[in-house]
C-alpha cells in the first residue's frame, strides 16, 4: 500500500489504485471550473491527466471514457450558478452537465444562503473482494483553477477490516454522507453505500509516523 504524502494533488488522491475501480463517488462544491471537473472524472476513471495535452484527440478519447465508465456512478454538489465554462465549452459542458446537481439556493436575497461543503467520499471496487474501500477528503478550497494552498483532511478506509491499520469506526462520516446524498437528491442511490460507510474502518494515526493518513495540503487540483 502506498503512503500518502503530505502534499499531494487531489486528484492524485482520488484516483484509483492499480486493479481498483471507482464504484461510487459523491464530491461536494461551492464552484468549480469546467476544466477542473473533467480533470476530476479523468482521476477517477483512472486516467493520469497530462495538462499539456489540453484539447488533444487523446485526452478527448480518455474524457468520453472516463464519462462512459462513471455514469450514474458520481454526482458533483455545487452551488446553481457557479460553474466557470471556457467560451467555447459545448459538448464537453454538455457532458459535464450529467454528473453536476445544483443546489439551488438563492445567494441574491437578503438572508438567502449558499452552498459551502468542500469535500468528496469515494468507494473504491475490485474483482478479487466483495470488500470495497473508501477515501474521504475534506478541504478548504473550491474545484477552480485556483492555485492557493488548500488545508484539507484525507481519510482511507476499508470494509474489511483486516485491510485496515490503526483502524476505527466512525459514524459522522457516514450520517455526514446522507445528509449530503439527500441535499443532492440522491438519498436512494447512496442508502446502501451508507450502510456500509457505517462499518468502515478507518486510519487514524494514533501517533506521529502511525497509519497511512494525513492532514495535508494540496497547492493544485
Amino acid at each position: 500500500m502506498s503512503e500518502h504524502l503530505p502534499q499531494q494533488s487531489l486528484l492524485d488522491w482520488l484516483r484509483p489504485d492499480t486493479g481498483f475501480q471507482t464504484d461510487i463517488a459523491l464530491v461536494s462544491t461551492y464552484s468549480a471550473s469546467a476544466g477542473v471537473l473533467a480533470s476530476l472524472l479523468l482521476s477517477l476513471a483512472g486516467f493520469e491527466d497530462d495538462p499539456s495535452d489540453t484539447g488533444s484527440r487523446a485526452t478527448r478519447v480518455k474524457f468520453a471514457k472516463s464519462v462512459l465508465q462513471l455514469k450514474d456512478r458520481v454526482t458533483i454538489a455545487m452551488q446553481a450558478g457557479r460553474l466557470f465554462c471556457p467560451p467555447r465549452g459545448g459538448k464537453a459542458i454538455a457532458l459535464l452537465d450529467r454528473f453536476i446537481k445544483d443546489i439551488p439556493y438563492d445567494e441574491r436575497i437578503k438572508g438567502g444562503r449558499s452552498w459551502h461543503p468542500k469535500c468528496a467520499i469515494v468507494r473504491y471496487s475490485d474483482a478479487k473482494s466483495s470488500a470495497g474501500k473508501w477515501r474521504l477528503w475534506l478541504g478548504s478550497r473550491n474545484l477552480t483553477r485556483d492555485t492557493s494552498w488548500d488545508l484539507g483532511l484525507s481519510l482511507e478506509g476499508y470494509e474489511d477490516e483486516s485491510d485496515a491499520m490503526d483502524g476505527m469506526k466512525i459514524p459522522s462520516i457516514a450520517n455526514a454522507a446522507n445528509k449530503l446524498a439527500a441535499e443532492a437528491g440522491q438519498a436512494a442511490k447512496w442508502q446502501e453505500p451508507v450502510k456500509r460507510l457505517r462499518n468502515v474502518h478507518w486510519e487514524v494515526a494514533a501517533r506521529p509516523g502511525r497509519g497511512r493518513n494525513r492532514p495535508h495540503a494540496a497547492a493544485r487540483c
